[in-house]
């Protein structure tokens, strides 16, 4: 590898890495848009698959955590393509998580559950990721009311002993006792409060107005309307400061349905 390749691979890597692991947990997310732009162009002008792996999956990242969930698959597939190529196993693994985010997010449940299978394929090495995107299957396969899961709640759902995850984990947690019946009310809002909790702690606000995202679904499924609009309008006032504009809109137009 030439020096010039060198030092434009490590600034893709650098950029990257900052973007997703800095800049999108502390929640600014225009940073995080910024760096792995910049990143991606970089990688598109040395044409180098392992790099545009880094390249188009980070700002795929960036843009599902901005709210712009077509541009984001978009990236994430391209992302998915390269990373196939050259054997990017960490880059598939963070590309099958976020797809399958992003996916439900679209509603697009199975689609998904293919997405999350593809990660936990690979995943098995690495396993706070493999319990991290399990959860993520299961929630998705509960939202979507795609068919019963194999599932002990008691031994299966327990929280992520990695600080970056705990906020995550419970949240994922919260939200599959709130949608797997009506019976489970009370473990729903242990889980949210948890993830509440943890991302609060851990300064992550962009997680934190998923958590009380969530938590405004709970009171409506409990008809607290007014509760659930007070979660709702913190949400949207956190997403606001994180720069999360497509997520902003989202919730805004919730907000209004109520």
């Amino acid at each position: 590898m030439s020096e010039t390749a060198g030092n434009a691979q490590g600034t893709v890597v650098a950029k990257s890495i900052l973007s997703g692991f800095i800049y999108v947990l502390s929640g600014r997310i225009d940073d995080a848009m910024r760096e792995s732009h910049e990143a991606l162009q970089i990688a598109i002008t040395a044409d180098d698959p392992w790099m545009k792996s880094f390249g188009y999956t980070h700002y795929g990242v960036s843009c599902f955590f901005k709210g712009l969930f077509g541009e984001a698959e978009e990236c994430l597939k391209k992302g998915l393509s390269c990373g196939q190529r050259c054997d990017h196993a960490a880059g598939i693994r963070l590309v099958s998580r976020t797809l399958g985010d992003v996916q439900t997010e679209m509603g697009r449940y199975g689609e998904a559950q293919s997405s999350y299978d593809m990660g936990l394929a690979i995943a098995q090495p690495v396993p706070e990721w493999f319990h991290w995107a399990e959860l993520s299957k299961y929630a998705a396969r509960i939202s979507g009311r795609l068919g019963p899961i194999t599932l002990d709640l008691r031994r299966d759902l327990v929280e992520s002993k990695v600080k970056a995850n705990q906020g995550s984990s419970a949240q994922l947690i919260g939200k599959i006792y709130l949608h797997i019946d009506d019976e489970h009310m009370d473990e729903a809002e242990t889980w949210i409060r948890k993830a509440i909790d943890a991302d609060e702690r851990n300064r992550m606000p962009w997680h934190l107005a998923k958590d009380y995202a969530l938590y405004a679904e709970f009171f409506q499924k409990k008809g607290d309307i007014p509760e659930a609009k007070e979660q709702l309008t913190k949400a949207i006032d956190l997403f606001r400061e994180c720069g999360a504009d497509g997520w902003v809109k989202k919730y805004e137009e919730e907000l209004a349905q109520l």
